[in-house]
């Protein structure tokens, strides 16, 4: 009876010996990893690259978004919403009757005596997914309608009638903090996301006028300390491919 209980005795003790052990190896793993990073200021030449392909940027406010996983039409959303005026070209095609004849295969109706043509060749959203995504995909250049985009491809590039498009969802970003690791480079941020539609919501940060009227007034500020308040914690991880970072993953760390 006696060897049983010192059986039991020296079985439990290992036990909490092991699990000791599991721990201080767990914590020393994480002050190893802690140690080999590297705080990066808002000011580091790497961040100055890397925040603004997520700062305010609607489109990767999800969960958990991981860009392997990225549909075809997500991809093509996210470079017209990045556009700018280096990516594309304009160009005016006097109408017929009610048509503006672009290609033998594609036109639009109008009511007006031309049309002014947005032109975007498919060889730019395959650079911007490798540049943003470190993807290379076959996409499938749909007609496509977004954001005030009304837009019809011949196979080689977009043509797209433009019209004016006051989107109701803003988003505010405010940089938290960044650090280099083996993994890559993490940069936190608050993002603080605004529905101008919903008057309530609208007036908890802007005055009546605005928000009566937002679709015609400029976008004010919004102090950084409410974005931080108020906004949602997000962590970004860029992971370096040869010479470049691309975004790998971010996610919500806390609400």
């Amino acid at each position: 009876m006696r060897d049983a209980i010192k059986t039991i005795i020296l079985v439990v003790i290992l036990s909490v010996a092991g699990f000791a052990v599991i721990a201080i190896n767990d914590n020393i793993q994480k002050g190893v990893e802690l140690l080999s990073r590297t705080k990066l200021p808002f000011d580091d030449p790497t961040i100055q690259i890397l925040y603004p392909k997520v700062q305010n940027n609607t489109f990767l406010r999800k969960a958990n978004l991981d860009t392997t996983s990225l549909t075809n039409e997500e991809i093509i959303e996210y470079v017209f919403d990045n556009l700018t005026k280096d990516d594309y070209k304009v160009k005016r095609y006097e109408a017929t009757k009610i048509y503006c004849y672009i290609t033998y295969n594609i036109e639009f109706t109008t009511e007006r005596d031309s049309c002014d043509i947005t032109i975007i060749n498919n060889s730019k959203f395959m650079e911007y997914q490798k540049d943003v995504f470190n993807t290379e995909r076959e996409l499938s250049f749909n007609d496509i309608n977004y954001k005030g985009y009304n837009c019809k491809n011949d196979g080689s590039r977009y043509y797209c009638v433009y019209t004016k498009y006051n989107d109701p969802i803003v988003g505010y970003s405010a940089f938290k903090d960044a650090y280099e690791d083996k993994d890559g480079v993490v940069i936190h941020e608050y993002y603080l996301n605004i529905n101008l539609s919903k008057i309530d919501r609208c007036l908890n940060y802007f005055n009546n006028e605005y928000c009566s009227n937002y679709a015609n007034s400029e976008r004010p500020p919004i102090d950084e300390e409410v974005i931080k308040r108020d906004g949602v914690l997000y962590e970004h991880l860029f992971v370096k491919d040869e010479d470049n970072y691309y975004l790998k993953r971010s996610f919500i760390v806390s609400e």
